[in-house]
């Protein structure tokens, strides 16, 4: 089925490129209710392919759209295939686990010419709690960003903006979410540093 192109206050927050297909994650899942819907209708199985993804999301099955998914599959007739996806080895994602005093660590990411506008996302387990510092290719840095419900923090570094949000409960998960999304970008080695506030351990 054709989905609708994500609304363009949503690609100007998480600067996807006017180029790119986007699509909501909500109007995906009011997609797939339609296609069930239909299916009990015509009394037939359903089997239902989604061949796009993200690099959104804490990957853990605990958002919406894999919760959905997952009691879909309860339901008789019903079946789900998704693509996996192909950046296994282009180094988009990362782990850490930070299990000893001083409960801080630091990790890099390269940002190339190209890579004008993109965004990344942390999703930290409790019971740490990380306040972030970023440290900006030249060695410009912010202040360390505390978790918190609401506040976006703006920081120019040259030609660039970098918008931070630590939240400390993000709304469907429950977990903490660091969002940091770059606006012309300075290419170059950008290093993030996270300290717990709650001087514990943490995963990332």
């Amino acid at each position: 089925m054709k989905l609708k192109e994500a609304k363009r206050n949503l690609r100007n927050v998480f600067l996807i490129p006017e180029d790119e297909l986007c699509f909501q994650e909500s109007d995906v899942i009011l997609g797939i209710r339609y296609l069930v819907d239909e299916a009990k209708k015509m009394e037939r199985p359903l089997v239902i392919c989604i061949a796009m993804g993200t690099s959104q999301g804490i990957h853990d099955g605990q958002g919406v759209m894999s919760q959905y998914l997952a009691n879909l599959l309860l339901l008789s007739g019903v079946d789900v295939s998704i693509a996996a996806g192909d950046e296994g080895n282009r180094g988009r994602h990362y782990f850490g686990t930070i299990d000893s005093p001083p409960y801080s660590t630091e990790f890099q990411l390269n940002i190339g010419n190209d890579d004008k506008k993109l965004a990344m996302e942390i999703w930290p387990n409790i019971p740490g709690r990380p306040a972030i510092q970023i440290i900006s290719p030249d060695r410009m840095m912010t202040y360390k960003i505390e978790p918190s419900f609401n506040e976006c923090i703006k920081f120019a570094f040259g030609q660039g903006l970098v918008w931070v949000n630590n939240i400390v409960f993000e709304e469907e998960t429950g977990l903490q979410l660091i969002l940091i999304r770059f606006d012309q970008a300075e290419p170059g080695i950008w290093t993030f540093r996270l300290d717990s506030t709650e001087d514990q351990p943490f995963l990332f």
